[in-house]
């Protein structure tokens, strides 16, 4: 079973397509696929021939009918008696963080208001009652899944995970699989691409790594600055994020989102008035209607004297901006679970998160997990005592080198299986044994 396939004609799609051709190669399996009913069944059925034969297109919309969603609805209201959509569950599986994702997708604000009608709502009862209905007709040996979060995926995934069907994602290649379980001691999944533990600290004993990494950190530490603020006053950056690109992907320890935690950390800074803070938008922040809430969070903080508005006229380059942005002018990053943390701590400067990051099982830097730990942390900012752990900031310079180099790949370092001959231009339905 595989999630949605999006707009057809985007490369996404297509990408979506060889993945699940390849574990269908794998299992010996027939593929099923949900989609959208806004989109062209007609499109769709061209692009499957090209690969299966037979296969399965089903519309989630066809397969649920009012009733069936409604019942749905019956259980988990009752199940969740009152409870934030963000902790809902259904059949004791988590589902409110992929509703509260799917809620705030591409919008500029966060959930204002949990009572009323939301058409997410609706969709989550539907791919619900959809995927139990697959389950029940069909003997499904594995699941594909481009995403962890949002209703469309997160939810059938998670329900497929809560049946013991084990679950995969490719996320970003063709010829790489990851397999999706939850995390331990919470109902999170892992994410797919996150660095292996095991594959890192083998790299990081390597001598001629260690050099290397040392001498390409040092060069960017070395780079002129310009610092501009007030003499013996602390600057520090707040990296954020694109804000309604599913934050729970990553789990969060305080926050439900990145809006809350952007507003909760200005309110908190405004009271510390040593440090001059630079909010910083995410370089791909244009792209997403979410980021319309920068300023306007801002212009509702009060007394913000000591915050200003990082002035940043560059194209939406994200590793042109990772490597040549003067972050050296700085002298730590807060961010929510950002990538950048790890090139602060790489060029000897602290980093405050909050939730769990790609990185996390690296040992390097530990998220703070209560409010008042996140507020004794920026509390800190100001003082000259506040440094990183040697050791973990070496072991940042390494992953920072390895990933960023390419010497390592993030997305594909320890794939449960792979397809090395995988060749798109010759993939058709002969190369299929059922």
């Amino acid at each position: 079973m595989c999630d949605p396939i999006y707009n057809p004609k985007e490369g996404f799609g297509l990408a979506s397509l060889l993945s699940a051709f390849a574990l269908c190669q794998k299992n010996r399996a027939q593929p099923i696929f949900l989609y959208e009913k806004k989109y062209n069944k007609k499109e769709l059925n061209i692009l499957f021939c090209i690969f299966f034969k037979p296969f399965k297109c089903l519309s989630v919309q066809e397969l649920v009918s009012k009733k069936v969603g409604s019942e749905i609805e019956k259980i988990i209201q009752s199940e969740n008696n009152k409870s934030s959509i963000y902790n809902w569950a259904y059949k004791s599986i988590k589902i409110g963080r992929c509703l509260w994702d799917e809620i705030i997708w591409n919008k500029s604000y966060t959930v204002k208001t949990e009572v009323g009608h939301y058409p997410e709502k609706t969709k989550l009862y539907n791919y619900i009652a959809a995927t139990e209905k697959i389950l029940g007709k069909y003997n499904i040996v594995a699941g594909f899944f481009t995403h962890t979060s949002g209703v469309a995926s997160g939810v059938p995934l998670r329900l497929l995970l809560a049946s013991n069907i084990k679950v995969y994602s490719s996320y970003g290649s063709i010829k790489h699989f990851q397999q999706i379980k939850y995390e331990n001691g919470t109902s999170h999944v892992t994410i797919p691409g996150s660095i292996s533990k095991k594959e890192f600290f083998k790299w990081r004993k390597n001598k001629n790594i260690i050099k290397k990494a040392l001498e390409f950190t040092e060069s960017i530490k070395s780079r002129n600055t310009n610092k501009t603020n007030e003499a013996n006053k602390k600057c520090w950056l707040i990296a954020l994020h694109v804000f309604s690109d599913t934050p729970n992907t990553y789990y969060q320890h305080i926050f439900k989102d990145y809006f809350e935690w952007y507003q909760k950390t200005l309110e908190i800074i405004t009271q510390i008035k040593n440090v001059h803070w630079v909010v910083r938008p995410h370089p791909h922040s244009a792209l997403y209607k979410g980021n319309l809430s920068i300023q306007k969070i801002m212009s509702d903080i009060k007394n913000k004297k000591n915050i200003s508005l990082w002035n940043n006229n560059k194209k939406a380059n994200e590793k042109k901006l990772f490597f040549n942005e003067k972050f050296s002018d700085f002298d730590g990053v807060v961010t929510c679970a950002g990538t950048i943390a790890i090139q602060f701590m790489a060029m000897g400067k602290p980093s405050i998160t909050c939730a769990d990051g790609y990185f996390k099982d690296l040992e390097i830097l530990r998220p703070k997990k209560t409010l008042q730990s996140y507020q004794e942390a920026l509390a800190s900012c100001s003082s000259k005592a506040f440094k990183n752990d040697i050791k973990n900031s070496l072991l940042a310079r390494i992953a920072y080198y390895l990933v960023f180099k390419k010497k390592i790949d993030c997305l594909t370092m320890k794939p449960d299986f792979q397809f090395e001959k995988l060749n798109i231009n010759t993939i058709g339905p002969e190369d299929f044994v059922w």
